[in-house]
């Protein structure tokens, strides 16, 4: 393993605790002194870095616009070579959860659907159970199958539409 010196700290640290000003070029000092520099920094200069970031968001924005076929076609490879990375972002970006927290509901709900009580997913293409949520609250219920939150969805989370259909099911039973 290759060793370097920081030369803010002055601590000999494996190679990997540097990064890099450059490709394959090392940064001077470590990551851990870079990090409390850039923190300092910030403090002592929120007009730059605030100026950087818009000059950052103005650049990402043409950036996307002038190279967005190519973005796309990068972002579609991303997600086919990486399924478990992408339903991790999904997670996280819209409920808030990990992966773990999924798989701990999904244990503690005994691996069915919270409506059912099937195992089966609802639908071919599905590998996973769908995170049921309040629109409004965006507050976590369960887990349902497809079939199931299609129904939920379909009458717009309203009690009343369901309790009204549960009473026409009731009334023209037909044997």
């Amino acid at each position: 393993m290759k060793y370097k010196t920081c030369t803010t700290c002055g601590e000999k640290k494996p190679i990997d605790q540097f990064g890099f000003s450059r490709p394959n070029v090392h940064r001077a000092n470590c990551k851990k002194c870079q990090n409390e520099y850039t923190k300092e920094y910030r403090k002592k200069n929120p007009d730059v870095v605030k100026k950087i970031v818009e000059n950052q968001k103005e650049y990402l924005k043409e950036y996307r616009q002038v190279n967005k076929k190519q973005r796309n076609e990068y972002l579609k490879e991303w997600y086919r070579n990486n399924p478990e990375k992408k339903r991790a972002q999904k997670y996280r970006h819209r409920y808030g959860i990990d992966i773990e927290d999924y798989e701990k509901m999904f244990t503690e709900q005994s691996e069915v659907c919270a409506i059912c009580g099937g195992a089966d997913l609802g639908r071919k293409s599905a590998k996973y159970f769908v995170i049921d949520h309040c629109h409004k609250t965006n507050k976590i219920r369960g887990l349902l199958c497809h079939k199931c939150n299609m129904i939920l969805g379909l009458c717009n989370d309203d009690p009343d539409i369901l309790l009204n259909a549960i009473s026409y099911l009731k009334d023209k039973k037909v044997i």
